[in-house]
């Protein structure tokens, strides 16, 4: 099992890319064995982020967080798997910071 503090040091290490990536695959609430097509990454990636999906899923691999399951389908490992759904409620918690802070404004008018 691995710690917050080894996922946290992981997550620092990761470019920004890596990140979107790993969120999105956080979203899908995908299982460890379940595989993840390029396509839909690319999908939900923005067209910025799409440039350098390939580069990005490729390191993803060689630090052991993602699998290559078939061409050009992806699998994350338990520890990918760990990091992705850390990402995902980081994420989740900054969106919804943003929409508390509106919610307070409206509610005091």
């Amino acid at each position: 099992m691995t710690s917050a503090v080894e996922i946290q040091n992981i997550i620092s290490e990761l470019t920004e890319c890596e990140k979107k990536i790993l969120i999105i695959i956080g979203k899908l609430n995908v299982s460890p064995k379940k595989n993840n097509r390029e396509e839909t990454i690319l999908n939900k990636l923005s067209n910025k982020d799409r440039e350098n999906c390939a580069k990005s899923l490729k390191l993803l691999v060689t630090k052991g967080l993602l699998f290559k399951y078939r061409n050009k389908n992806y699998g994350a490992s338990s520890l990918g798997m760990n990091v992705a759904i850390k990402l995902k409620e980081e994420n989740v918690k900054e969106r919804c910071k943003d929409l508390s802070r509106i919610l307070m404004i409206i509610n005091n008018k």
